[in-house]
């Protein structure tokens, strides 16, 4: 009776691990599934005249609550002028497929914003907010940085919704971009944001992230912060694909540990007009 027992126990035992091997392995596929599809929205390839462009995006366990879009608002024009743009990067609270979803649902948002609307890089903000909101409470908020560049003006317009604030990096001078603040995304239905316009210099860098930049801890439970930000930026390499590389590399270097505890996307935008 007790080798009875015990036999029925191991059987038991060694079934039950293999449905749990099972559902494992489904999960794993349908998070990798989640991540093809979010990689999807990503732009794949940016062509806009006038700016070399360095983007970086490292979802966390697969999948990611990040959004980052930029494009061309210029139509072809002259092959040999540099185009209008305009651009968003967005972090949704929390991470991992639920925070993708969301990321998803932004972009659905997004690109039913018409041509004819884009009056201004507040106005973008104010419309998703319009449209986040549904007959439930999401639970959900996100933050994030809106802007639109026009070279007939040289004007960088921006406008950032409870996000890390931009930066621009001219020569030896590092200029942190803080006149346009505001609360995130998802909290108030009819909230109204502002911009602020910042004039471009060839030569200019502008650089956006998300938060896991400032927050990502070393052994100590020490932040990175926003000094050691600053620092790595004064010293990088010249060019957009250098600065993204040094600031990543200083990240993991500092935190001790090749993969983050949240989402990290980096972009800088350097003009070159």
């Amino acid at each position: 009776s007790l080798i009875a027992n015990l036999t029925y126990s191991c059987l038991v035992r060694l079934r039950k691990q293999a449905e749990l091997a099972q559902a494992q392995r489904w999960i794993d596929q349908e998070v990798r599934e989640i991540s093809r599809i979010q990689n999807l929205l990503l732009p794949s390839e940016i062509n806009v005249r006038g700016i070399e462009v360095a983007f970086k995006f490292l979802p966390y366990k697969g999948s990611s609550g990040d959004y980052f879009e930029l494009t061309s608002l210029g139509g072809e024009g002259d092959p040999g002028q540099p185009q209008i743009f305009a651009g968003i990067i967005a972090d949704v609270s929390g991470h991992g497929p639920s925070a993708t979803v969301e990321a998803a649902m932004l972009d659905a948002i997004l690109r039913t914003f018409r041509p004819e609307e884009r009056v201004g890089a507040e106005r973008v903000i104010e419309y998703i907010n319009q449209h986040f909101f549904t007959r439930k409470d999401r639970g959900k908020f996100v933050t994030m940085c809106s802007f639109q560049y026009n070279p007939a003006t040289r004007l960088l317009k921006y406008c950032v919704a409870g996000h890390p604030m931009p930066y621009m990096l001219r020569g030896d001078q590092l200029i942190q971009l803080n006149q346009a603040q505001g609360i995130p995304v998802g909290v108030i239905r009819d909230h109204h944001w502002y911009s602020s316009k910042f004039e471009i210099q060839k030569g200019d860098i502008l650089f956006i992230y998300t938060d896991v930049v400032l927050e990502a801890r070393n052994p100590a439970n020490q932040e990175f912060g926003q000094v050691r930000l600053e620092q790595t930026l004064r010293s990088s390499a010249e060019g957009a694909h250098a600065m993204v590389d040094d600031v990543e590399m200083a990240i993991k270097q500092f935190s001790q540990r090749e993969m983050l505890e949240d989402d990290l996307t980096l972009c800088a935008i350097e003009f070159t007009h």
